[in-house]
């Protein structure tokens, strides 16, 4: 942070803006820029913050320099990397155990649980992080347009909507049978057993038919172009930012 005049300095000229403008878009003298470029004085929260809207950067920017963001988004990119082969190991080990269970006890709520949460989970930080590689290789400046903060939230919301309508329906019948797979486990005779039957709320029900068809039997499989673009879209919208950003938007 000692150095954010010489951080403002270089962002102005890298957009080719000279300090009266910056000063007429900031609503000060050229000399209150001089000022913050040469350190004599410190702009306020309130003036980084106009400061990364007239510069089109993130506070990080203004406050660490351009190396210090980089690796910041290098280091997200990393880790969606790293939860997107997570996923993908885990739905590799887990996807013929299921396949095995249904064959031997015909069981498929395994199955059914897994490609309706994992599967779109996959997708989901899959589309994220192509979206993140995609900002660090292009250098891709997100705009902050006025209903960003509210676009995503929406999707959040949405993602969030699924998976619980999915985790009610579904988690009843799933612990069911992992009882009766432990009882087969722990038992060298024959374990009966029965389809549960589980009583969920009709607009639940309502809701997971819904979806289910929409996502494995209607159109194809939609959870690949779903998922992966509603991932790209809350990198877009800001999501897993950073605190920096997020305070950027709350003064907005």
């Amino acid at each position: 942070m000692r150095d954010i005049g010489k951080n403002i300095k270089d962002l102005r000229v890298a957009r080719n803006m000279k300090q009266d403008q910056l000063a007429e878009k900031l609503f000060v003298t050229r000399q209150t820029v001089s000022n913050y470029e040469n350190g004599k004085s410190r702009p306020d929260i309130d003036t980084i913050i106009k400061l990364s809207e007239v510069l089109d950067c993130d506070v990080d920017n203004i406050l660490y320099g351009t190396a210090k963001t980089n690796n910041s988004e290098k280091i997200k990119f990393a880790v969606g990397c790293a939860l997107s082969l997570a996923v993908i190991i885990i739905i590799l080990y887990l996807e013929p155990k299921a396949m095995k269970i249904k064959s031997m006890h015909y069981i498929s709520s395994f199955v059914f649980f897994g490609a309706l949460t994992l599967t779109p989970l996959k997708y989901l930080i899959l589309g994220w992080t192509a979206m993140q590689l995609g900002i660090i290789a292009f250098k891709i400046k997100i705009t902050r347009f006025k209903w960003r903060k509210y676009l995503k939230y929406s999707l959040i919301a949405f993602v969030v909507f699924y998976f619980v309508i999915i985790l009610w329906y579904w988690m009843p019948y799933v612990a069911d049978d992992m009882q009766y797979i432990i009882q087969i486990s722990q038992s060298q005779f024959n374990v009966s057993h029965t389809y549960p039957q589980v009583s969920v709320p009709a607009p639940i029900e309502w809701l997971h038919n819904k979806i289910a068809y929409c996502m494995l039997y209607n159109t194809g499989d939609l959870r690949i172009p779903v998922f992966l673009s509603f991932g790209a879209l809350m990198r877009l919208c800001g999501f897993a930012e950073g605190k920096n950003s997020i305070n950027t938007e709350k003064h907005n």
